[in-house]
């Protein structure tokens, strides 16, 4: 890529994390096909696709970000989604759809406070920033298909995960998440409650300890596994 369009993405706030990643990976910078930013990461080759007509520092931030992540050694996302997919059981409620919605929000959550000390504004981190991520409709929808008759519906713990984290990954602040995350515990107050502990756990994980205990976020997930393994076990699911 030609350093004018390299010059328009990076700045001096973000200069500094180009820098370093770039001493440690092989990164090419490509043209985006769909008018999307995203990141494509192979060992220590990494390729940063960018959109031609919105050369965003923003945009091009949060790619550096989950290539940060790499540099950390922190793969919650691919770990999570190995601990699913070894488990006959966990595998009932969650979709390939949501693994991955899990995996990228989880990173989300170490990269905005990241993003924002750089001095980026907010309401660029995500496309989706201003949507709301659980609406009147979503948690009627819930309500409706969570459990009949004592059974419980697969597809509703799938997307009643999903809008747990989805929330959690939403840092507008404009928006108010209070009554539906209540809703949700009066739903559920055990699936509310051990989500609840993982992802504030995933919040205290400290990416930049050297300690190899107290940075392993296995541990997290081992938790995470034993809690839903639990919480499954006397359930019924159609």
């Amino acid at each position: 890529m030609s350093s004018m369009y390299l010059s328009k993405l990076i700045d001096d706030r973000n200069r500094p994390l180009w820098e370093s990643l770039n001493a440690a990976f092989t990164i090419d910078i490509e043209l985006s096909d769909n008018d999307e930013y995203s990141c494509f990461n192979i060992n220590k080759n990494s390729t940063i696709y960018v959109v031609p007509h919105d050369l965003s520092p923003e945009s091009f931030t949060h790619e550096l970000l989950h290539l940060y992540l790499r540099l950390k050694e922190t793969y919650i996302g691919a770990a999570f989604t190995m601990m699913v997919k070894d488990s006959k059981t966990l595998t009932k409620i969650f979709s390939d759809p949501l693994l991955d919605h899990v995996g990228n929000c989880l990173d989300h959550i170490k990269m905005f406070q990241i993003y924002d000390g750089l001095g980026f504004e907010p309401t660029k981190f995500i496309m989706d920033f201003d949507k709301i991520k659980c609406t009147s409709s979503d948690l009627k929808l819930l309500k409706q298909n969570y459990r009949k008759r004592g059974h419980y519906s697969c597809e509703a713990v799938d997307f009643y995960i999903g809008k747990y984290i989805a929330i959690q990954a939403d840092f507008n602040d404009a928006i108010d998440y209070d009554y539906c995350l209540s809703e949700m515990k009066r739903l559920d107050p055990s699936l509310f409650g051990l989500l609840e502990r993982f992802i504030i756990a995933w919040e205290d994980f400290d990416i930049e300890s050297d300690d190899i205990i107290a940075s392993s976020y296995h541990l997290i997930l081992n938790d995470l596994y034993e809690d839903l393994k639990k919480w499954l076990s006397k359930k019924v699911f159609v």
